[in-house]
């Protein structure tokens, strides 16, 4: 929902400075290299021409969705096909729709054209539920996704971190405990349904989950695992 398919949009993922733009040939998104191959300008700088092809801002080399270069309007039209060597490419990367999300390979090497249907992305179903409300945020952060997906599933850290702002919180039972403090921490109550190399299960005393997917997605739920109802998945 973040990307408009008139317009190419840079981006830079895991490093990667990138291209996404809409292939109109074939009604897809692709990720190029963000880096012309005549004289390394963003393409992101350019436009989708009148054929919905990839212009170069520079000098309006033209690409299709594979890669390959279709148009170098300074080439003699009767001289050589330049345009059809192999260093007038640009890296495409392998990519995919799904859950409202664009997802991509970061390698371009012809080995992995068809990683996409070997193995496909994370698939959250409660994305494309119409009982689920789906809030979609973007932020760059310090750190790896690994250390992110550890905070979310350190729920001893929540009066502390964010004092103020999660409402008054209820005082964890204890017994024995004669001390307590105004932020209302303390231990938390959790059962391991479920281990194993691909996750974990941990039902709560509170009839809730949390379920984590190796390597990177954290659900949480106010309810039982068997209902279906509120919920997130991070």
């Amino acid at each position: 929902c973040d990307l408009d398919p008139g317009a190419p949009h840079g981006k830079t993922v895991l490093g990667l400075r990138v291209v996404a733009w809409y292939d109109r040939a074939v009604d897809e998104w692709r990720v190029f290299d963000d880096a012309c191959p005549h004289r390394l300008a963003p393409l992101s700088e350019g436009r989708i021409d009148d054929k919905g092809r990839l212009q170069c801002v520079y000098h309006g080399w033209c690409f299709d969705g594979r890669g390959s270069c279709q148009f170098i309007p300074q080439a003699p039209a009767l001289g050589p096909p330049v345009h059809k060597n192999s260093k007038a490419c640009v890296a495409s990367y392998p990519s995919v729709v799904q859950n409202n999300i664009l997802w991509f390979y970061p390698r371009a090497d012809e080995e992995h054209q068809d990683i996409l249907q070997r193995k496909r992305p994370p698939f959250i179903p409660e994305i494309d539920d119409p009982s689920f409300v789906t809030v979609y945020g973007v932020r760059d952060l310090p750190y790896g996704y690994d250390v992110l997906v550890e905070n979310l599933m350190d729920p001893a850290h929540v009066p502390y971190a964010h004092k103020g702002l999660m409402g008054k919180l209820r005082k964890k039972e204890d017994p024995g405990r004669v001390e307590f403090d105004v932020e209302g921490g303390g231990p938390v109550k959790m059962k391991i349904a479920e281990a194993d190399i691909a996750g974990f299960l941990s039902e709560q005393d509170n009839s809730g989950y949390f379920r984590y997917v190796a390597p990177c997605t954290f659900y949480g739920s106010p309810l039982p695992k068997e209902e279906k109802g509120q919920g997130k998945a991070g």
